[in-house]
């Protein structure tokens, strides 16, 4: 049985390591080219353009009280079924080159995404085509009607298909993947903060209302009701008063007024308030904000294969570099550079310059100077 597992153990971890080998061909260049990214990445502006159109006219239509237009519909649903095609080819296209790794290579997110949203627009149009997405009869079943909706809310999600073309949006949104953690513990520390000075204020809010009964002087006048119901309405519970919190410190409402219905209670209750508001503005939020720049900064370095595609980048443009400056010495097109030729280039500075702005301070003029010496024919 231990054996059973350890192989079982063994396979997953085979698994896991995987890696897709280099896919060539022209078929496989063609797919991995700039100009395949742009023609679909056209393709998915084109649909994000549509869908901002349909959804006007949606909006538009109901605030005029104008009925469902069936040929409109026909319409929407021949442009679904265009993009849904075109999307198609382009993932059959990277299936046919990487076959059954295209749902585990460094893009499998994104694969999946496509795949996904590709089986959503199947399913849109069989939703549509069986006459599903209307809801006119009185016949018509809510779970219908709910998963229309939930298809139509699914498009949506194609427009995330941009953010995989550009490099900067890619980058931009794995740093925010990559600080969902953050996230969510700042939620916890916030979330902490708020309770805790939240138990404070209401607990004092409570025992001035408590103070103000007991002298019977809720009844004083219009100044000292509204002064009660202001509390209340900051104040009335430790719910309300972690939102009233979150508010006066975010911006959802002027912490001012929050702090002028403390302050008529007299005490420090009123200091404490502006004690928060100073400890969440300039200490709590400048420390999570650095903690996310942190996080983001070790993201946005480049990875080993990404500096090694540079690198091979930058050797190529510098091979065709001195490919084309070694091509202005061979005179004759035999293939082979003249040293007369070279000495020239020598003292223009041509190769010179190649050679200092490639090598840095590895170049050595006196090396290259023997090897002119020599006989290049």
């Amino acid at each position: 049985m231990g054996n059973r597992w350890a192989s079982c153990f063994h396979t997953l971890e085979d698994f896991w390591m995987l890696e897709e080998p280099p896919r060539q061909g022209a078929f496989a260049q063609c797919v991995a080219s700039n100009r395949f990214h742009a023609l679909f990445a056209l393709a998915v502006a084109a649909n994000a353009g549509a869908m901002i159109y349909f959804t006007n006219e949606d909006i538009d239509n109901s605030k005029n009280g104008i009925m469902i237009n069936e040929r409109r519909e026909e319409w929407r649903a021949i442009a679904d079924a265009f993009f849904l095609v075109v999307f198609s080819i382009e993932a059959a296209c990277k299936l046919a080159v990487h076959r059954w790794f295209y749902f585990w290579n460094q893009d499998a997110a994104w694969n999946w995404l496509d795949a996904l949203l590709i089986l959503q627009g199947a399913l849109q149009l069989i939703v549509h085509s069986l006459r599903l997405d209307t809801i006119h009869g009185v016949s018509q079943s809510a779970a219908c009607v709910r998963m229309f909706r939930l298809l139509k809310a699914a498009r949506i999600l194609r427009v995330m298909r941009v953010i995989k073309v550009f490099t900067e949006l890619r980058l931009i949104f794995n740093m925010i993947l990559g600080s969902i953690m953050y996230l969510f513990w700042s939620f916890v520390l916030f979330a902490t903060v708020f309770l805790t000075f939240s138990m404070y204020f209401t607990s004092s809010v409570a025992d001035h209302l408590h103070y103000l009964q007991v002298i019977g002087s809720t009844d004083i006048g219009d100044v000292q009701n509204k002064h009660v119901a202001a509390l209340h309405e900051y104040f009335g519970s430790i719910g309300i008063s972690m939102r009233s919190l979150f508010m006066a410190a975010f911006g959802g409402s002027d912490w001012g007024d929050v702090y002028f219905a403390l302050n008529a209670m007299g005490g420090l209750v009123s200091d404490v308030f502006l004690f928060f508001i100073a400890f969440l503005q300039l200490s709590l939020l400048n420390i999570v904000t650095s903690c996310f720049v942190d996080r983001a900064m070790k993201i946005s370095q480049p990875g080993a294969l990404q500096l090694a595609e540079e690198r091979i980048h930058q050797e190529r443009e510098h091979a065709k570099e001195l490919e084309n400056l070694l091509s202005l010495a061979d005179e004759d097109q035999n293939g082979f550079a003249e040293r007369e030729a070279l000495e020239s280039l020598m003292k223009d500075g041509k190769i010179i310059h190649f050679l200092r702005r490639g090598v840095g301070s590895e170049y050595r003029p006196n090396v290259v100077e023997g090897a002119l010496a020599t006989d290049f024919r």
